[in-house]
């Protein structure tokens, strides 16, 4: 999945490859959903439901602030700080 956010955030996939490449979270329906309960769990852990409802308001920060709250989590797993950091900053014009 990190791959295929880098490839698309890089200008590298087309949007029919990036679904392709994304397709098994799609598969049993229950990969976004089973990722993103994780992730937003350990940010709760860590900082509380304000800054997991912080989050759910801004999407764009959730690789940043799960990295930030890692150590609560179930799946001992970083994501590219880079990626977290491009991911953030998603849509604002340079």
């Amino acid at each position: 999945m990190q791959n295929a956010f880098n490839r698309s955030l890089g200008g590298e996939l087309s949007a029919e490859d990036y679904a392709k490449a994304v397709a098994i979270f799609f598969e049993r329906g229950e990969g976004y959903h089973a990722a993103g309960a994780v992730l937003l769990n350990a940010i709760e852990q860590k900082r509380g439901l304000p800054a997991v409802m912080d989050v759910l308001a801004d999407p764009r920060k959730l690789l940043l602030v799960y990295n930030e709250c890692m150590t609560s989590s179930t799946v001992r797993f970083e994501f590219d700080p880079d990626l977290a950091r491009r991911m953030a900053r998603m849509g604002e014009r340079h």
